[in-house]
């Protein structure tokens, strides 16, 4: 008896996984999609499915998940990854013949540097901006300075 519990509840077990969920570099993939494309760093779906069905799954998927921000962009939804996982974006969109098209993104190298970069000599602009701002105005303090002097006032 105890071992037809076992063997019961294992089989349980072991078919009770999501039947409506794949996964992609750590992101949930509904099922019921024609995959356009898939590599290593893209995957692409297809679904004849309501816009608003796609996207209450990727919000129930993803409803405890941290450092993730959505952007509603009308047409197409964006759901960012600001944290480690290795994906980075999932884009759901309707596409010019009403398919709804979900685009997951990897994490590219190209992508951190460059964001990097441009906020390495985003700051240096900005130091910059304020050196020469600091100098104009340490020349205008300085030449009314000298004029008040040279009229002779401004002497304690």
């Amino acid at each position: 008896m105890k071992k037809l519990m076992m063997v019961s509840i294992l089989s349980f077990l072991m078919t009770a996984a999501p039947v409506l969920a794949g996964d992609f570099l750590g992101a949930p993939v509904r099922s019921g999609g024609q995959t356009l494309r898939s590599d290593t760093s893209l995957l692409e779906m297809r679904y004849h499915l309501p816009q608003e069905e796609i996207i209450r799954f990727y919000r129930d998927a993803l409803k405890d998940q941290e450092d993730l921000v959505y952007k509603d962009r009308g047409e197409s939804l964006e759901i960012e990854d600001h944290g480690k996982r290795a994906w980075h974006k999932i884009v759901i969109q309707t596409t010019e013949k009403g398919e709804l098209a979900v685009t997951i993104t990897k994490d590219s190298w190209t992508w951190i540097m460059g964001t990097l970069a441009i906020r390495f000599v985003g700051v240096f602009v900005v130091l910059l901006i304020v050196y020469l701002g600091m100098g104009a105005s340490t020349w205008i303090i300085t030449r009314s300075i000298k004029a008040v002097e040279a009229k002779g006032g401004g002497k304690a």
